[in-house]
């Protein structure tokens, strides 16, 4: 599978993830109590953003699911 081929792009801007197994995930964010920003997925599509700049997708070997990573 190429880097990019999971990738959705809808039309609220809302960035989704399509894993190996089919699975859509969605991208979302909050932030922690020490002011960091964290980035998260789930299969909720309420309330999600848009990839942030200088991210990539990537899938845990470990566990499969759908991770950020810096560019």
């Amino acid at each position: 599978m190429g880097l990019f081929d999971g990738l959705l792009k809808m039309a609220s801007s809302t960035f989704s993830y399509r894993d190996k197994k089919g699975r859509v995930w969605f991208l979302h964010e909050k932030m922690s109590r020490s002011g960091v920003m964290l980035h998260y997925f789930s299969k909720d599509q309420q309330d999600g953003v848009a990839m942030p700049d200088g991210f990539f997708v990537i899938e845990s070997e470990k566990t499969g699911l759908p991770v950020l990573k810096r560019m």
